[in-house]
Parts: C-alpha cells; sequence; structure tokens
C-alpha cells in the first residue's frame, strides 16, 4: 500500500503547499522523505510524525535535487558548485544552527517555537539570548 499523509493525500503532493513540480524518493525505512521542487528547495521529512525535519534552500538558481543517504542519516544536494552533504543527526542539526546564528534563541524566539518549555542555552559557546 502506498503511504499517505493523515488527510490521505500523496506524500509527494503534502511536502509542497504550492503544489509545483515535486520530485521526491520512495519512503527510506528509516520514515524519511525527501522531495525536490522546482522552486530549488530540497525538504527532509518525517512521515512518521508527518513533520518537516529541516528545508535545505536553493544553493543555485533553478532546482536542485536532494538524495537521501542509504542510512538515512544525512541528505546530499547538489548545486553549481558540487555537492554539500546535511548530516540528519539532531546534534549535529543543532551545533550546525548555533554556528550559522551565532547566538542563542531569544526568549521570544524560545517561547515562539517551544512553547512554555522552559529557557534554556541551546548553544553552550555563547551567552544567553535576550
Amino acid at each position: 500500500m502506498r503511504s499517505r499523509t493523515q488527510d490521505g493525500r500523496d506524500p509527494a503532493v503534502w511536502a509542497r503547499s504550492t503544489w509545483s513540480a515535486v520530485k521526491r524518493q520512495p519512503v527510506h525505512e528509516s520514515g524519511r522523505l525527501v522531495s525536490s521542487s522546482a522552486d530549488g528547495w530540497v525538504q527532509v521529512f518525517d512521515t512518521a510524525a508527518w513533520t518537516r525535519l529541516g528545508a535545505i534552500a536553493a544553493l543555485t538558481r533553478g532546482s536542485q535535487e536532494g538524495w537521501l543517504r542509504p542510512d538515512g542519516r544525512a541528505v546530499a544536494v547538489n548545486g553549481r558548485l558540487g555537492v554539500a552533504v546535511w548530516d540528519l543527526d539532531p546534534a549535529a542539526m543543532a551545533a550546525a544552527a548555533c554556528t550559522v546564528a551565532g547566538r542563542n534563541l531569544t526568549r521570544t524566539e524560545w517561547a515562539t517555537y517551544l512553547g512554555e518549555a522552559r529557557y534554556r542555552r541551546t548553544c553552550p559557546a555563547y551567552p544567553e539570548g535576550e
């Protein structure tokens, strides 16, 4: 039986709210799905929880494609200058977010994205957010 979203849609269509041309791989045994769209975004979804794990913006103009590593722990994305590999390990993603942001979440950001959870520093190398 083909995998479906909770409301019965195909995951390839569910993956992009724009309904634009979407290329996708079959759902990996880990439950992860990679979609590549004409607008240049590569997105990774957890089909068990029906959540988006992340989205990678176009590295170049035009479309790009993503491929899940056979073990499901990384996605390779092509671009004009070559292939970038994105580690999907939560600790690696958190460390990369800290490096890119160069700071901790602010208390407002924390409340927006993490709700009632008690605020804590998420990037040990940086001071608490304001």
